[in-house]
C-alpha cells in the first residue's frame, strides 16, 4: 500500500526561529501537487520557538513537532523525526535554507525516474548568489583528508588528484554521482533510511552525512548531485547561535568517521592529527599576527641596538671574535623574547610599555647572570647595559606610535556601540554618549526583553551576541545589566570578521563606562574582561614546564615508587600532557572545554566525594583566574598535610 505522504520535510531547530519561520513560508510557496508534511524536531531551544510551533501547529494541519529536553546533536534529533515521517521519501532540510517553488516537484520526479538513487541534493548557494562547495564532497579518505588539511585542496581546486575531498574539479551545473551531500538538504527514501537506521547518533555535529551517504552506497544505491534546482543556504546559523566549539567538533566528527570507516590506521591518525594541529596553528597565528609583527620589530631592534652598542663602544659593528656570530645574536633574540613573553608583553590582547620594560629589564638580569657562566661570551656587560638601554627607547617609541596609529584610526573610524540590558541610567548614558563622542553611533540593545524601551533598535538577545557582533560590525559592547549578560571564555575575546578586537565594558551609568575606559587605556586590559590566568600562553607555558620536569623526576629517580604504587601510567600522561600534576577537578557537565584535569586539584584539599557540583565548578574557576606556581605548592602542601 503507498503511503498517503509523498514527502516529510523533517528539519531540525535549535535557536533560528527567524529562519526557520521563512524556511517553513518557502516550503509552503511550493508550486506542486505532492502531498508533504513538515516535522520540526527542536533541540532545547531557548528563543521562543515553541510559540511559532505552537501557532504552525494550530494554522498547520501538514505541520507536526518534537521537543527534545536537551540538545541531543542534528543526527540524533534528525532520527526522532525519521520515527514518525509517512512520505514515501524523506528531505532532510536545516532551518537556515530557503527552497525554490520547484524543489519539491524536480527532486521528486528525479528520484522517481532513478530507483536506484538512495539519496540526491540540488545545488546550494550562498546568500550572496555563489555557490557552496560544501553541498558535495568526497569520502574524507586518507589521501582527501591529507589534502584538504594541508592546504593542496586550495591550492589546486580544479585537480582531480588533489581536491577529491570538495570535488571542485566537477561542473556545478552538471549532474554527477558523488560520495556525499551536505546535511542541509538530502532527498532520501524513507524505507532505505530506516532500514539502514538513519543517522549514527555518535556524531553530535558534522560527520553525520558523510556517514550516512557511505552506508547508503555500502547498501547498494547511489548518492546523486542534481543541480536542476536550487536552494539558498544561510550556513551556520544554528551553530553560531550555540557555545559549542564548532572546530573541535568538527575534526571529532573527522577522526569518528575515519576510525569507523578506514580501520585504525595509525599512519593516518598521526597525519589527521598532525593537519589539525597545524591548521589551529596556522589560525592562532592569523589572530595574533599584531603580535607576531611586534616580535619581528622587537627582535630587530634588539640586535640594531647591539650593533650600535657594539660601533660606540670599540668603533665596530662587529668587534667580538668570529666565534661569537652569530651566537650572541641568537642568543639575545631567545633571551629577550622569552622574558617579553613572560611579562605579558605577547599574545595577551594589546602591548603596553609598562609589561616591555620589564620584560627587557628581565633580559638583562638573566644575560648578565649567564655571562658570570659562559666566560668566552663575557666580553663587555657595559655593551650588554647599552643595548637593553637603547632597546627600551626604541620600544618605547615603536609602542607610542603604535598608540598613536591606533587612536587615529580611532579617530577617523566609527565606533559602533551596541548596549546590552536595560536599567533606569540607560537614557542618560546613551545621551552622554551622543553628546561627548562625536565618532561613535550606538547601534542599538540586546536583551531577553525587547520592549524595554523604544529608544533604540532591539537587535537581539544576549545568548546570539558574538553573532550580533559580526553581522552588526559593533566595536563596543556595554553591559548595562550583568544578569543578562553570562560572561565566559567564549565572549571575553569577540572578534570581528576582520579580527580587530571589541572592546567590552561593564557599567551601569555613565560614570562607571569613563572609568572602565581610564582603567583600560591604562593597563592594556579591561580587568573586568581579563583572561583568566590558565588560558594566557605564558601561564600555559609555565604549567606545561612544571609538568614536564615532575614527570621526568618521577620517571626517573621516583620510579622505582612509582612502580611499587603501580601509578606509572599516570606520570606517563603528564609527560604526554594528557594530564597535568595539578589542575581541574572532573565536573559532571563539563569534564575538558576549561582546562587540563589535574592528578590533584583545589577539590583534593578537602573530601572531593562530599562536595557538590556547583561547590567543584566554582574551585575550578578559582583556580583558572588566579593561577600561579605559589598556589600549585600551596595545594600540594594542603593535599599532603590531609592525607
Amino acid at each position: 500500500m503507498q503511503p498517503n505522504i509523498d514527502i516529510s520535510i523533517v528539519i531540525v531547530n535549535y535557536n533560528v526561529k527567524d529562519f526557520l519561520s521563512q524556511c517553513i513560508s518557502s516550503i509552503n510557496k511550493s508550486i506542486t501537487n505532492l502531498r508533504y508534511e513538515i516535522i520540526v524536531v527542536d533541540n532545547a531551544s531557548t528563543d521562543g520557538s515553541e510559540r511559532i510551533f505552537n501557532e504552525l501547529s494550530e494554522s498547520e494541519e501538514n505541520f507536526s513537532y518534537i521537543y527534545s529536553p536537551k540538545n541531543v546533536g542534528f543526527g540524533k534529533a534528525n532520527n526522532l523525526g525519521f520515527e514518525i515521517a509517512k512520505g514515501k521519501y524523506t528531505l532532510i532540510l536545516n532551518p537556515d535554507t530557503l527552497i525554490e517553488t520547484d524543489t519539491l516537484q524536480v527532486m521528486y520526479d528525479y528520484m522517481e525516474s532513478n530507483p536506484d538513487i538512495g539519496t540526491s541534493g540540488c545545488k546550494v548557494l550562498n546568500l550572496d548568489g555563489t555557490f557552496q562547495t560544501a553541498c558535495r564532497r568526497g569520502f574524507p579518505t586518507p589521501w582527501a583528508s591529507f589534502c584538504k588539511l594541508f592546504g593542496l585542496q586550495r591550492l589546486f581546486p580544479k585537480s582531480k588528484l588533489f581536491a577529491k575531498y570538495n570535488l571542485s574539479y566537477l561542473n556545478e551545473d552538471e549532474t554527477n554521482d558523488i560520495d556525499a551531500l551536505i546535511g542541509a538538504f538530502m532527498f532520501t527514501r524513507t524505507d532505505m533510511l530506516r532500514k539502514i537506521n538513519g543517522f549514527d547518533d555518535n556524531f553530535f555535529m558534522y560527520g553525520e552525512d558523510l556517514d550516512l551517504c557511505y552506508r547508503i552506497k555500502q547498501a547498494g544505491y547511489r548518492v546523486s548531485y542534481y543541480p536542476k534546482t536550487t536552494i539558498t543556504h544561510f550556513k551556520g546559523e544554528s551553530s553560531k547561535r550555540s557555545t559549542l566549539n564548532e572546530t573541535k567538533h568538527f575534526y571529532d566528527a573527522m577522526e569518528i568517521f575515519a576510525r569507523k570507516h578506514y580501520g585504525k590506521s595509525k599512519i593516518f591518525f598521526a597525519f589527521l592529527r598532525l593537519g589539525i594541529k597545524l591548521r589551529a596553528f596556522i589560525s592562532y597565528m592569523r589572530k595574533h599576527r599584531k603580535d607576531i609583527l611586534f616580535i619581528i620589530i622587537d627582535l630587530i631592534i634588539v640586535n640594531l641596538s647591539l650593533l650600535l652598542s657594539s660601533f660606540l663602544r670599540w668603533g665596530e659593528a662587529f668587534p667580538f671574535p668570529d666565534y661569537a656570530y652569530p651566537t650572541v645574536f641568537v642568543f639575545l633574540s631567545i633571551i629577550t623574547f622569552i622574558s617579553m613573553l613572560f611579562s605579558g608583553e605577547y599574545f595577551e590582547q594589546n602591548q603596553t610599555i609598562r609589561k616591555a620594560f620589564f620584560g627587557l629589564l628581565s633580559s638583562l638580569l638573566i644575560l648578565t647572570f649567564f655571562t658570570y657562566f659562559f666566560r668566552d661570551f663575557a666580553f663587555s656587560r657595559g655593551i650588554l647595559l647599552m643595548t637593553i638601554s637603547f632597546s627600551t627607547v626604541f620600544i618605547t617609541i615603536t609602542r607610542i606610535l603604535s598608540s598613536i596609529r591606533e587612536k587615529q584610526k580611532n579617530v577617523k573610524e566609527i565606533n559602533r556601540i551596541v548596549l546590552v540590558g536595560w536599567n533606569e541610567n540607560a537614557p542618560k548614558l546613551i545621551h552622554n554618549i551622543k553628546s561627548k563622542y562625536s565618532n561613535s553611533v550606538i547601534v542599538g540593545f540586546i536583551s531577553n526583553n525587547q520592549n524595554v524601551t523604544d529608544d533604540l533598535e532591539y537587535i537581539g538577545e544576549p545568548d546570539y551576541i558574538q553573532k550580533t557582533i559580526n553581522d552588526k560590525s559593533i566595536t563596543e559592547v556595554i553591559v548595562l545589566d550583568k544578569s543578562e549578560f553570562q560572561f565566559d571564555d567564549d565572549t571575553k575575546f569577540i572578534r570581528l570578521k576582520n579580527d580587530n578586537l571589541v572592546h567590552i565594558y561593564f557599567a551601569s551609568d555613565y560614570d562607571n563606562l569613563v572609568i572602565s575606559k581610564i582603567l583600560t587605556e591604562v593597563s592594556g586590559v579591561n580587568p573586568e574582561t581579563k583572561q583568566s590566568k590558565l588560558s594566557q600562553l605564558r601561564y600555559k607555558l609555565l604549567k606545561r614546564i612544571s609538568d614536564v620536569s615532575i614527570a621526568l623526576l618521577m620517571l626517573t629517580i621516583g620510579l622505582p615508587f612509582l612502580i611499587v604504587k603501580g601509578n606509572t601510567n599516570l606520570f606517563v600522561n603528564l609527560l604526554l600532557g594528557k594530564l597535568t600534576f595539578i589542575g581541574l577537578f572532573p565536573e559532571i557537565n563539563n569534564l575538558t572545554e576549561k582546562g587540563k584535569l589535574g592528578i590533584i586539584g583545589l577539590a583534593h584539599v578537602s573530601e572531593p566525594q562530599k562536595l557538590k557540583e556547583k561547590m567543584i565548578v566554582e574551585l575550578n574557576n578559582h583556580y583558572l583566574d588566579n593561577y600561579s606556581l605559589s598556589l600549585d605548592f600551596d595545594i600540594l602542601f594542603k593535599y599532603l598535610f590531609r592525607r
